[in-house]
């Protein structure tokens, strides 16, 4: 929870002025998929004495969250397109309300790979950018030229693996 402190610093005047479209105002900005995923990257990266730890933690979370009483979207993981369009439901909580927790671990594994990918610097204009006048889907064009879709597309062989290779439950 603590590096939610350093993703709000950069919204903090914005939250000022409010959302008048209320919490899917909200999201539209701040992503529940980013602000929860990759809060839990980071931090859980600093946490770990290691990248062995690091590793091992995903693989045993993403165990805990295959097969019977999982939320029934994770378990349809098995090809890149019901990644992609799991990630694309987990956009808003309002487009399905059961998707709470499932945004730690698709968004960390999505954030992971965009770390991966672009590098920290990368990820850390999408943290800055959060105090300029956009929403999410802008923020990441100016951040890293691309979208959200193009995201889901490129993170989906990342959550995929991982999904594959993690033991059920």
């Amino acid at each position: 929870e603590y590096f939610h402190v350093v993703q709000d610093y950069f919204k903090y005047k914005r939250d000022q002025v409010g959302y008048p479209g209320g919490v899917d105002e909200y999201q539209s900005i701040y992503r529940p998929i980013f602000r929860e995923g990759s809060a839990n990257t980071v931090s859980t990266a600093l946490a770990m004495d290691s990248f062995e730890n690091y590793l091992l933690f995903y693989r045993s979370l993403v165990a805990e969250n295959k097969g019977e009483g999982a939320w029934a979207p994770l378990n349809t993981l098995t090809n890149k397109q019901n990644v992609i369009s799991t990630l694309k439901l987990m956009e808003l909580t309002s487009n399905d309300p059961a998707i709470n927790f499932t945004q730690f671990i698709l968004g960390s594994l999505t954030f992971e790979w965009l770390i991966a990918e672009y590098g920290f610097d990368a990820y850390k204009k999408l943290i800055y950018n959060q105090s300029l006048d956009i929403d999410f889907e802008e923020n990441l064009k100016l951040s890293l030229g691309i979208n959200s879709i193009q995201l889901y597309n490129l993170a989906a062989d990342h959550i995929l693996q991982a999904f594959k290779s993690a033991p059920k439950r």
